[in-house]
């Protein structure tokens, strides 16, 4: 007969073929991953080389919030010695009623 395996080709060939497709995909994954890996570890290196990638250990010590940004983000106690940017200058008060009925 022509279909000597007893049918069994309409079963393991299926089979072989997802093998196949998952033996590809997960080759893929994993192509993706180092491609993804090596490119950001290059791009990091570059980062450090050009403008660097952490801070100095003073500001570190100082805050992030302070030493980055110039002000502080949690208020823990009123005595600490973090450095603070002074407040800007208030606005000018507005006009008062008198002045404004004057010109009229």
């Amino acid at each position: 007969t022509i279909d000597s395996d007893a049918g069994l080709g309409i079963v393991v060939i299926p089979h072989a073929m997802n093998i196949a497709i998952e033996k590809a995909r997960n080759t893929g994954i994993g192509a993706v991953t180092a491609y993804s890996f090596v490119l950001t570890a290059i791009i990091l290196l570059v980062l450090d080389r050009v403008m660097g990638l952490r801070v100095t250990e003073e500001e570190e010590r100082l805050g992030l919030d302070a030493s980055q940004h110039g002000e502080r983000g949690y208020v823990l106690e009123e005595t600490s010695a973090v450095p603070t940017t002074s407040p800007a200058s208030p606005p000018p008060p507005p006009p008062s009623e008198s002045a404004t009925s004057e010109g009229s």
